[in-house]
């Protein structure tokens, strides 16, 4: 299977210009982030079926819209995760600074390699 993703550049409040997917090309890159992930939460491990691809290291703190990046995410964790990084997301989450934080992903990326924070 073969994909040809077009993508777009465009300027981001006159400061440096950054490669953003066109919308037909974002939606096409949901579709394969979908299928890839199974409509699973990798965050979560609960099915998605109206979930989302979710940017595991965010636009705001330099991650890309690589499918590498991408993991499908239920809304809830999505909207939780914001735009923090992985890692500042599950830290924020210890209620006992002495914990041991547990980061319950299920990512696989199309290489086969779990996610690692």
């Amino acid at each position: 299977m073969r994909f040809s993703i077009v993508i777009e550049l465009s300027k981001s409040d006159n400061r440096q210009a950054q490669l953003r997917l066109t919308r037909e090309s974002w939606a096409r890159v949901r579709e394969i982030v979908k299928g890839r992930d199974g409509e699973m939460c990798q965050y979560c491990g609960r099915p998605a079926p109206g979930g989302e691809p979710d940017h595991v290291l965010p636009l705001a703190k330099g991650g890309t819209d690589a499918l590498t990046n991408l993991v499908w995410s239920c809304q809830d964790c999505n909207r939780s995760k914001g735009s923090k990084s992985l890692r500042e997301w599950m830290q924020g989450a210890r209620t006992d600074q002495d914990a041991e934080v547990t980061i319950p992903i299920t990512a696989r990326h199309h290489e086969g390699r779990e996610v690692i924070v």
